[in-house]
């Protein structure tokens, strides 16, 4: 069990792929969580409004925001 932090608003988008998650929320921030050890491994102020969709694979991570 654990807590992730990192957003300060609402999580609308999340993908999980093996050991990772990557989260987009209200605040426009896209942040990249490793489940193994349960901690954040990147932020990215990706937009000025929400996170509306995101994508990603081995190499990108694609965003689209409200901005």
């Amino acid at each position: 069990r654990a807590l992730l932090q990192g957003h300060t608003s609402l999580v609308g988008q999340l993908q999980l792929s093996n050991d990772t998650l990557v989260t987009g929320g209200s605040d426009g921030r896209v942040i990249i969580f490793d489940l193994v050890n349960y901690t954040c491994l990147q932020r990215i102020c990706a937009h000025d409004n929400s996170v509306t969709c995101l994508q990603f694979d081995d190499r990108f991570i694609v965003s689209g925001g409200n901005d």
